[in-house]
């Protein structure tokens, strides 16, 4: 399995589009990624976290101040 993902498979891995994924990046938001080069990637692990913090049981465990809450998808 894959430990690292690109921007292309990072965003597939969460259900969202690459360019939400760039736009998040460049306000500093989202996941936290690496720099290889001129490569970003994602770790699974890191993806996972990001899933994680944003896992609700209902609607009064929604926290407002999350951050996939506050971003629109593109």
């Amino acid at each position: 399995m894959k430990m690292e993902l690109n921007v292309v498979e990072a965003a597939a891995y969460l259900g969202l589009a690459k360019s939400t994924l760039n736009r998040w990046r460049h306000e500093g938001n989202g996941p936290p990624y690496r720099k290889l080069g001129k490569r970003v990637v994602y770790s699974r692990i890191a993806l996972d976290e990001e899933l994680a913090k944003n896992t609700f049981r209902g609607t009064s465990d929604y926290v407002k101040g999350s951050k996939m809450a506050n971003r629109p998808e593109a």
